[in-house]
């Protein structure tokens, strides 16, 4: 991250997404996502150990009563098929978190422009989708598009 700010933008912007990253350790953000990533765990091992209790991951395979078998089937059957669903609610929260973030570093620096600016450089260097399609987004973006975030930055307060 510094070495390609340093490099390329300029000093106000580089404080932008200073505060930036200051405003996830200010809000905590990473110790909530971990927390989520921990109760996702427990919750699937939770799920795991009763699946595996039954013979329901055998009779849906069609094969023997055979402990690894299940942890194969449990693991690429069950998990990914609720992975899929949660993915999506995983994303939505580390999105708000970033809009968080971005309104932290707004209100430290007194201003979005920063931001702004260098997002403005993250499109034109790193040629960024500026609109995806909002269920790609739902499902696979952990920030929100640039020019959602732009958005929002001129908009608030």
């Amino acid at each position: 991250l510094f070495d390609t700010l340093v490099n390329h933008y300029e000093e106000d912007e580089i404080l932008g997404v200073v505060a930036h990253e200051v405003g996830h350790g200010k809000k905590r953000h990473v110790l909530k996502l971990l927390a989520l990533i921990i109760l996702q765990a427990f919750a699937f091992i939770l799920f795991a150990a009763y699946l595996l209790g039954t013979d329901l991951p055998y009779r849906f395979a069609g094969i023997p009563n055979v402990f690894y078998s299940g942890l194969f089937i449990t693991y690429f059957f069950f998990f990914d098929l609720l992975g899929f669903f949660i993915v999506p609610l995983f994303g939505l929260i580390s999105r708000r978190f970033e809009y968080q973030a971005d309104a932290f570093s707004k209100g430290i620096l007194g201003s979005g422009a920063p931001l702004i600016k260098t997002f403005k450089k993250f499109i034109t260097r790193e040629l960024d989708n500026i609109n995806p399609h909002p269920i790609f987004e739902a499902f696979y973006y952990s920030h929100p598009s640039l020019r959602k975030r732009i958005r929002a930055l001129k908009n608030w307060p």
